[in-house]
């Protein structure tokens, strides 16, 4: 799913409550979402390609791969 999806998907399930300015960029829209538990966008996972998503831990933040639990590839933030 690309960000223009995923912001297409966020503005549908909150009911078209929260859509961007027409001046904000897709780049721009996407950093925002990522407050909300959004992936970055272009990182890879080096073990299987899948995206790797900003994550909150017991020990802190990381980033760890989508396809959890099949990938268990895991970097500190």
């Amino acid at each position: 799913m690309n960000a223009t999806e995923y912001v297409g998907l966020v503005c549908k399930l909150l009911g078209g409550g929260l859509h961007p300015h027409p001046s904000v960029t897709e780049a721009e829209w996407s950093q925002w979402l990522q407050g909300f538990g959004g992936v970055e966008q272009g990182r890879r996972c080096p073990e299987c390609g899948d995206r790797l998503a900003l994550k909150h831990g017991t020990y802190g933040d990381f980033w760890g791969c989508e396809s959890y639990p099949d990938c268990r590839h895991t970097e500190k933030a």
